[in-house]
């Protein structure tokens, strides 16, 4: 606990030098230097490491479907 007071980050990424505070912080970023993609986007087709990253993703499809539903009622307030 005390490393995130004192900003020490002993986990170093060997691939892109990242530094970590925690070890499981920095087992987690590793996912993404991995070709192995486990969650897929059924709007679109994107896949991502992390299921975080998948949810994140899907808020935009979300926004887009508001946006339009919002342009479709002023077009069309009667229907």
């Amino acid at each position: 606990h005390k490393r995130i007071h004192t900003g020490d980050k002993p986990y170093k990424c060997e691939v892109c030098d990242k530094m970590f505070t925690y070890k499981g912080g920095l087992n987690a970023h590793k996912r993404i230097h991995t070709v192995d993609k486990h969650y897929k986007c059924h709007v679109c087709g994107m896949e991502f490491n992390q299921n975080q990253e998948l949810q994140i993703h899907k808020r935009n499809h979300t926004f887009l479907l508001d946006q339009l539903l919002a342009k479709t009622i002023q077009i069309a307030p009667s229907l």
